[in-house]
């Protein structure tokens, strides 16, 4: 059970004895102030950045300080996670989207670029071409295609010249593949990578050179 943590500040006037300085002398009475500031009262205190006056902490106002990504309160309606590990992306990093299963994040770049071009970009930012192996994955990341069947690169590329043996950028061999119909086909002998079409998912071989938008993926 959530409990805010309290902050007690004691603000003491300490008021000087009279009697020429005597320890002796009189008493002052009273301190002028005996303020205590307490978490959730409502009221915005020092040391505050917030105080909504409940005890809810996964609303704008956790723990009076402002809600931010990476503070360990889960946002409700905003967040879907929000700690150190690796598998919560979605609140500190996901501009995309996030595969629930997985926790890894995808983001599609517009930016028209070559196959190795858009490898290295991938790479500049912690991530790489994404690796899309299972329907869930790909109902996850379908979302990400604005424009139906637009083309982009994914982290497929053919692993031995001339034959149908598929392996992606992450090393890991092909799983079940979503080819489409009559792909893959080596037009001109030059196919060797991997474009995916948009919302349904299939897939097409394609010169490495084509200049496309491409899907990253961080795990």
């Amino acid at each position: 059970m959530y409990r805010p943590a309290v902050r007690l500040g004691i603000a003491i006037l300490l008021v000087s004895a009279c009697g020429g300085g005597s320890s002796g002398g009189p008493d002052a009475g009273p301190p002028d102030a005996n303020v205590v500031d307490l978490c959730g009262n409502g009221v915005v205190d020092d040391g505050e950045g917030c105080d909504d006056g409940d005890e809810d902490a996964f609303d704008a106002c956790a723990d009076c300080e402002v809600a931010t990504c990476g503070d360990g309160f889960v946002r409700a309606g905003v967040e879907s996670c929000d700690d150190d590990t690796a598998a919560c992306v979605a609140c500190r990093t996901c501009e995309g989207t996030a595969d629930p299963a997985t926790g890894h994040c995808y983001t599609m770049n517009e930016t028209v670029a070559t196959r190795v071009n858009a490898q290295a970009a991938c790479a500049t930012i912690g991530s790489h071409l994404a690796a899309i192996n299972t329907a869930a994955e790909w109902t996850a990341v379908a979302p990400l295609w604005t424009t139906p069947f637009a083309p982009a690169w994914l982290g497929l590329r053919r692993a031995v010249d001339a034959q149908n043996v598929w392996a992606w950028e992450t090393g890991a061999m092909l799983g079940t593949p979503t080819w489409n119909t009559g792909e893959p086909n080596d037009a001109g002998g030059v196919e060797d990578c991997v474009e995916a079409t948009g919302a349904t998912g299939v897939w097409n071989d394609a010169a490495c050179t084509t200049r496309i938008p491409y899907v990253c993926e961080a795990d």
